[in-house]
């Protein structure tokens, strides 16, 4: 079930799902082949954690790859603490 908004660019989707009790940010990614794509993941998840997302999940089921930069900084941010609520 969608929840609230979508936000959208060429490479990056995110949308708010209510799974039971619970609020899912779901960030899809599309491509590794833009100098911006980490940036564009951080901004879409803190956005799902802003409006009230309790988890995120990253979809990157039809990303089809590029710069490992850009794969390595993705990782980094859900993998430590680079993604803040305020």
């Amino acid at each position: 079930q969608r929840f609230q908004n979508k936000l959208s660019n060429a490479q990056t989707k995110s949308r708010l799902l209510e799974v039971g009790t619970k609020k899912v940010g779901v960030v899809s990614l599309f491509t590794f082949h833009d100098e911006n794509a980490c940036a564009s993941i951080k901004e879409h998840s803190v956005k799902m954690l802003q409006q009230g997302a309790q988890a995120l999940v990253l979809d990157v089921r039809n990303n089809l790859g590029g710069f490992v930069s850009e794969g390595d900084c993705v990782g980094k941010l859900f993998a430590g603490k680079s993604m803040q609520k305020n």
